[in-house]
């Protein structure tokens, strides 16, 4: 189906596992519940689709058009989706644990609820995104930039938020466990590998904690993430 025109097709559960649609032409088309579990979908133009429930695992959508595209329910887990445009996309709900959404355009997309644990979001565009209630546990937000995003009861334990752009101290105490994520780091060249600045990482989080002005007049409820934290103790939680 390589550039194939699938305008407004109804494809309403069709089995299209490793199905090759790269460069395919499906704006507005009815994908809900399909599964498309490693297609290729490289440069394909999905702009106001319909994917509501579809199953993505380990697809390509690299440069993909998304914008508008229903995607509440979707699971992308291990997806490539660098540089897809998400733009007022609905990923309320979506998962999309561990998938590579680096450089990928989500300017006034809805997060709320998602699942990106683990997700490379690094150097994503975020302006005006609701990232509210989403899990973003190990995600890689470095280089991101947040302007006016919503972070209300987000998850950022052990996130990477190195030199994010635009993210205000009020942004981050509005998210759950802004004090457990990750700020400065720096990579070993020898080993290839980030090592984590602790001491400098701490600082951060102490000079966080004395700007008194940039919290919030209610203080997040995060007892919604315990459960969902291993190993983090209720009274951890709490801090």
């Amino acid at each position: 189906l390589f550039n194939a025109n699938l305008f407004n097709a109804n494809l309403e559960s069709a089995y299209l596992k490793y199905a090759n649609l790269e460069s395919a032409y499906l704006k507005r088309a009815n994908l809900e519940s399909a599964y498309l579990s490693n297609a290729n979908l490289k440069s394909a133009n999905l702009e106001s689709a319909n994917l509501e429930s579809a199953y993505l695992s380990n697809a390509n959508l690299q440069n993909a058009e998304l914008q508008n595209a229903e995607l509440q329910n979707v699971y992308f887990g291990g997806a490539n989706l660098m540089g897809v445009h998400f733009e007022s996309a609905n990923l309320n709900r979506a998962n999309l644990m561990s998938a590579d959404l680096s450089s990928a355009y989500f300017n006034h997309a809805d997060l709320s609820h998602a699942y990106l644990q683990g997700a490379d979001l690094s150097l994503a565009d975020l302006q005006n995104a609701n990232l509210s209630l989403a899990d973003l546990q190990n995600a890689d937000l470095s280089f991101a930039d947040f302007s006016h995003a919503n972070l209300s009861f987000a998850n950022l334990y052990d996130a990477f938020l190195i030199d994010a752009k635009n993210l205000t101290n009020t942004q981050r105490k509005s998210a759950c466990f802004w004090n457990k994520a990750i700020y400065k780091r720096h990579l070993d060249y020898k080993k290839d590998e980030w090592i984590i600045e602790e001491k400098a990482n701490q600082d951060f989080i102490t000079q966080l904690k004395q700007d008194k002005a940039s919290n919030p007049k209610v203080k997040p409820d995060c007892s919604r993430w315990i459960g969902e934290l291993r190993g983090i103790s209720e009274e951890t939680g709490k801090d």
